[in-house]
This record gives structure tokens, sequence and C-alpha cells, in this order.
């Protein structure tokens, strides 16, 4: 069964040093190409300029 925290109890434990939702890029071959903390507008021009770095 999957978990959610819809009151964000988790974030609350770590004194909300942590931003959800954090969104990682991969490369082909499994290298980590970049991390964003936070919410993402992935209509953005950057955000299309960034989805485009990984091969």
């Amino acid at each position: 069964m999957p978990y959610t925290d819809a009151d964000n109890a988790i974030l609350a434990a770590f004194n909300n040093a942590i931003a959800l939702p954090t969104t990682i890029l991969y490369d082909s071959a499994g290298k980590e190409v970049w991390r964003i903390a936070g919410g993402v507008e992935w209509d953005d021009t950057e955000m299309a300029k960034l989805l485009r770095t990984a091969d």
C-alpha cells in the first residue's frame, strides 16, 4: 500500500529542512544530471532546456 503524507508529517519531522517535491533527472547511463527541490513549472522555457540536457 502506498504511503501518502497529506498532513506533511514527514516534512515537519525534519523541521521543514527538506523540500518536497524533489525532481531528479538521470541520463541513459544512470548518472544524475540535475536535481530540483521544490515545485517546477514544467511548461517553462528554462525547464525545456534542462530536460534536453539528458542523453
